[in-house]
């Protein structure tokens, strides 16, 4: 009797907790199949380039659930398919084997060993399965000219640098549902990568706007890893980097960033790097501008969209 009593218990916690997950309104991925192409998958779903998994394919982040909320290509992949942002949305947290992994950009659990990785490389220390291939979360230099050892697309960061991706764009310039922009860049295109954008100055005081307007200025760093010069004049950056509004469509200077001006462009190891500050005028008493970058090489290709909230 006892036992029985013991074992109802253990059940009924069991099924309590499932309702939690349920009340909480968690919203994570299934078990995924293993595919080789798309054509081992469901309708609806590709064949992940790296993972090699069915993942939920997408046209936009609507259609995407709240764990994996980012509708994105990946180099590889035949179409966009749901991407994660952060581990704590793919349910992880202390404890938790729950991660968004950088490599894949899908959650998945950690893995122990390599046994874990389908023939990748698993990183013990952070669980990340890593193609043999890649420098993703390999040490790196962050105070090297960027991306300094790392691939296209990424850059080196962190209190023990590592390899990075670029971060993913989340603000309602790229992500809302019909904007005219949306997202395209990939990694193989031969486009400079913006890496960090912050804030530089604020000011309704220094003269910048005329009419008591108030002055934003994002400072944006990036590189061209193996592409032509970055320009170095200001109307030269202007004719390659584009801003991008929050309802998607985009302008030119001086009707919406007034203007460009570089404050350092080098060379070295790894590509060409700048640093620049971007320029615009806000109606006065304005405290926060979200804007959308990204630099278009001649020929059309596309750099990585990147978001920047100066406040």
């Amino acid at each position: 009797m006892q036992l029985q009593r013991l074992m109802s218990a253990v059940l009924g916690m069991a099924v309590t907790g499932l309702l939690l997950l349920a009340a909480c309104g968690e919203d994570l991925p299934g078990p995924r199949a293993a595919c080789t192409s798309d054509t081992s998958c469901l309708s609806g779903e590709l064949c992940h380039p790296t993972a090699k998994v069915c993942v939920k394919s997408c046209t936009d982040g609507t259609e995407c659930p709240s764990s994996e909320s980012v509708c994105a290509t990946m180099t590889g992949a035949s179409g966009k398919f749901c991407q994660c942002t952060t581990t704590e949305k793919c349910g992880g947290g202390m404890g938790s084997t729950a991660i968004c992994s950088t490599t894949d950009s899908i959650c998945m659990t950690k893995c122990g060993s390599s046994a874990d990785c389908g023939g990748r490389t698993c990183d013990t220390a952070t669980g990340e399965c890593l193609n043999s291939t890649s420098t993703l979360g390999k040490p790196c230099s962050s105070t090297a000219a960027q991306p300094d050892i790392c691939d296209n697309g990424q850059f080196c960061t962190g209190t023990s640098p590592v390899c990075t991706v670029v971060p993913a764009p989340t603000c309602a310039n790229f992500t809302t549902s019909g904007t005219p922009h949306g997202t395209n860049w990939l990694s193989a295109n031969n486009a400079p990568v913006i890496y960090d954008i912050s804030r530089q100055l604020i000011s309704s005081t220094d003269g910048f706007c005329t009419g008591g307007g108030v002055h934003f200025v994002a400072r944006v760093r990036a590189y061209w890893k193996g592409g032509s010069t970055l320009p170095t004049t200001n109307n030269g950056m202007e004719g390659v980097l584009h801003y991008v509004r929050s309802d998607g469509s985009e302008c030119a200077p001086p009707s919406c960033m007034v203007t460009v001006t570089n404050t350092n462009t080098t060379t070295g190891t790894g590509g060409q790097n700048t640093v620049l500050d971007a320029h615009f005028c806000r109606p006065s008493g304005s405290t926060t501008l979200t804007i959308g970058l990204h630099f278009v090489a001649p020929g059309g290709a596309s750099g990585n969209e990147a978001c920047g909230t100066i406040q």
